[in-house]
């Protein structure tokens, strides 16, 4: 651009008057005319010392080339816009001129303001190809080092509208290794053998669904050639394309059924020694029931009946193992906190304490023993909440940061010198583990737990969820 914002113009015109006149016009409109050539050889030498931002081109020029052929030249080697300018308009001359992709076309003899408006306008739709071509260029850099596999495909339907094959448009070099295919444009995906078995048929399914929702969706344990598992992401880009990114989780897989594998072994050998434990227990209760009627009426009967307590605790900590063996082993879910409460309360020994519940259709997105924390809150309220405790209320709140479910009681409360180890793995009266459990079980799906009762008016623990950690249903 000249220093005054006006683009910078080259004139290729053989007839000297005329080349003249339009620099005149030019200048007067504010343009910076960078040169004047007579044959199309004399432009190709001094343009690329100016790049200037436009050329005008008279077709017909003295010497071997004509105007058509050096802006073909100046097109594909500079890719500076041209206008053509010139006295005939026949159709074989638009045609073969129209190869050289001009931005505009002038008939001479023309007025100043049709020059000046073909420049401005060929000027503008340059740009606009400019920051187009760059826009595409970085859009292709980043389609291309996406570290998956992802394709862009065009829904081809029967004549009813269901969708039956999808036409490959471009895909990225990953999706062209994992394809093992390189000529993919225009191919079928039931050509390409990227699925087996019946995972292209799923995969198809789910496209078909995507299409009608327009809601993205995706796919799990889609079978790939060589023994690949797949991920799908699947979205719908208009109503008659979708993009797709394949994941290879073939190494997460196999890590998790070898994790599987080695949690069964474990839970093996736990469940064996438990069953050894409990046995040498039974001994144990069978010598201090011996030791309890030698010593009764002495001294020693104190502690003989402290260590009967000691094995009690033991006893009751391998069947506590039992109950949380399972911790982490299955997939989070959502959970119902109604079905989980409903199920707690009809398993304890509620006496007269009344439960109220109001929490509506809410799930929880946690670890299956879900259950037991629900369980652990109500059972240490009816143990350790006094007699005065009544009800058991539980509510829920949702806020900015999420949800909240309340578990009060109008008990005794927790004392302000327990609730800092509350939650700590021993802590505790029976076993000591199941607060800390219940903390462990929401934690893995980024739940928290805090106590905020006040000493005397009753315990109140808060169990807070994430936004994208519950729904309502």
């Amino acid at each position: 651009m000249a220093g005054n914002g006006k683009p910078s113009v080259f004139i290729v015109e053989d007839e000297s008057v005329v080349a003249l006149d339009i620099r005149d016009v030019l200048t007067g409109f504010g343009y910076r005319v960078e040169g004047i050539a007579k044959t199309g050889e004399d432009a190709l030498k001094r343009i690329p010392a100016s790049l200037p931002d436009i050329v005008l081109m008279d077709i017909h020029l003295a010497g071997e080339m004509d105007g058509i052929d050096t802006a073909d030249r100046i097109h594909s080697e500079y890719h500076i816009p041209v206008i053509f300018l010139t006295a005939y308009a026949d159709e074989a001359l638009i045609e073969r001129a129209k190869q050289t992709l001009p931005f505009g076309y002038i008939i001479k003899p023309f007025g100043e303001r049709e020059l000046h408006s073909a420049i401005e306008v060929a000027i503008y739709k340059s740009g606009m190809e400019k920051r187009l071509k760059e826009s595409e260029e970085k859009f292709r850099t980043l389609f291309d080092c996406i570290p998956d596999a992802l394709c862009y495909c065009r829904m081809i339907r029967s004549e009813d509208g269901t969708l039956t094959n999808l036409e490959v448009i471009t895909a990225n070099p990953e999706f062209q290794a994992m394809a093992q295919t390189p000529a993919l444009t225009g191919a079928r995906f039931s050509q390409i053998p990227f699925l087996t078995g019946d995972s292209s048929g799923r995969f198809l399914l789910l496209c078909r669904r995507v299409a009608k929702t327009g809601v993205p969706e995706s796919i799990d344990g889609l079978k790939g050639h060589q023994n690949l598992w797949l991920r799908a992401h699947i979205s719908a880009y208009d109503p008659d394309h979708v993009v797709a990114i394949f994941v290879d989780v073939t190494e997460l897989k196999m890590a998790a059924e070898a994790l599987r594998l080695s949690n069964h072994k474990l839970n093996l050998l736990s469940s064996i020694t438990r069953h050894d434990i409990r046995n040498q227990i039974q001994a144990l209760y069978g010598y201090f029931g011996i030791l309890m009627i030698k010593l009764e009426g002495t001294p020693w009967l104190e502690y003989i009946l402290k260590g009967a307590q000691v094995v009690d605790t033991i006893e009751r900590q391998i069947s506590f193992t039992k109950e949380y063996e399972g911790l982490g082993r299955q997939n989070p879910a959502w959970q119902s906190v109604a079905r989980s409460i409903e199920g707690t309360v009809g398993s304890l020994p509620m006496r007269e304490i009344q439960v109220t519940l109001k929490t509506g259709g809410l799930e929880i997105f946690t670890d299956p023993l879900f259950d037991k924390v629900f369980y652990n809150l109500i059972d240490n309220a009816l143990r350790y909440g006094g007699e005065k405790m009544t009800e058991i209320r539980i509510f829920c709140q949702e806020s900015k940061e999420g949800l909240v479910i309340v578990v009060e009681d109008d008990g005794t409360g927790i004392a302000g010198e327990d609730k800092i180890r509350l939650f700590t793995k021993g802590f505790g009266k029976n076993t000591g583990l199941g607060l800390f459990l219940s903390r462990e079980i929401l934690a893995i799906t980024g739940i928290t737990i805090t106590e905020n009762g006040e000493p005397g008016k009753g315990a109140r623990f808060e169990i807070h969820v994430p936004p994208d950690g519950y729904r309502f249903t």
